[in-house]
């Protein structure tokens, strides 16, 4: 069954009885809810489904060789400005 404009829908004439509700959506959480008829007065629910969960993977592929050292040799990377102010500042010593 599907509900109307405002989310509302109804079964006129059901016989007394337990039922049990499940409610689906696309895109939704079910709820699922036992119900028992046991008069001619309307029986009201108030149903909100919630936002099915969503789960995307990422795949991330390549090789990283440029990342990694090729030698196993410890070094440091100098700055060219360190070795023009080392240089200035040995010239000014002498």
């Amino acid at each position: 069954m599907t509900t109307d404009g405002a989310g509302k829908f109804s079964f006129p004439n059901v016989s007394f009885n337990p039922y049990h509700l499940t409610v689906t959506q696309e895109g939704f959480a079910s709820h699922a809810q036992d119900i028992d008829v046991r008069s001619v007065v309307p029986v009201s629910l108030n149903i909100t489904l919630e936002v099915k969960s969503s789960s995307e993977t990422v795949t991330v592929e390549g090789a990283a060789e440029d990342l990694l050292e090729n030698t196993s040799t410890f070094h440091t990377d100098v700055d060219r400005d360190l070795f023009v102010k080392l240089r200035s500042k040995a010239s000014r010593h002498r």
